[in-house]
């Protein structure tokens, strides 16, 4: 089971890759928007722990021993991937 689901999130890589692209360009367009945007301490605390919960959710998608649906697997891990590179692109330190 483990080996299958491992084989799926490999699968899974260029959703992922996108979904954390399009998190990045997010992030920094909404932070570029802000005419006094600084550095966002709670934004980048909040992206960090997203991230820790993104892998913690890639750990109990191989390791759960009941079938999950492909389809919603893939949501949730883009969609929390999305959430935590966008609150860290939006939370860094702005270069003047």
């Amino acid at each position: 089971l483990a080996t299958n689901r491992m084989n799926d999130l490999q699968n899974m890589f260029v959703l992922l890759a996108l979904a954390a692209v399009a998190g990045i360009i997010e992030g920094n367009a909404g932070r570029q928007a802000e005419a006094l945007s600084g550095f966002g301490l709670r934004r980048l605390k909040v992206g960090r722990g997203l991230m820790l919960v993104f892998l913690g959710l890639v750990m109990l998608s191989v390791a759960t021993p009941f079938p999950l649906s492909y389809g919603m697997v893939g949501a949730v891990l883009s969609g929390g991937l999305f959430l935590a590179m966008y609150n860290i692109a939006r939370g860094r330190r702005r270069v003047h």
